[in-house]
């Protein structure tokens, strides 16, 4: 094997490398991504349950506001 040879080795390993460390990258800043809009419609979710349980209670409240009007109407 001449030198020609081997720099051409030496060259093609070292453009398989990096073309590796940015597909780990990709794949890492593509991953982090994912991970934080999970994150964010996890919140989001949250959010939506707790403003329906606010308005099951404030629901609940006007129908026996409502109750207590009618009872003293009749």
């Amino acid at each position: 094997m001449d030198f020609v040879q081997m720099e051409q080795i030496m060259e093609k390993a070292f453009q398989t490398t990096i073309s590796q460390k940015f597909q780990f990258w990709m794949h890492r800043s593509l991953l982090n991504r994912f991970w934080k809009a999970m994150a964010q419609n996890i919140r989001w979710q949250m959010e939506m349950q707790e403003n329906e349980m606010d308005l099951s209670d404030s629901i609940r409240e006007l129908i026996a506001d409502l109750e207590d009007l009618q009872s003293l109407i009749d």
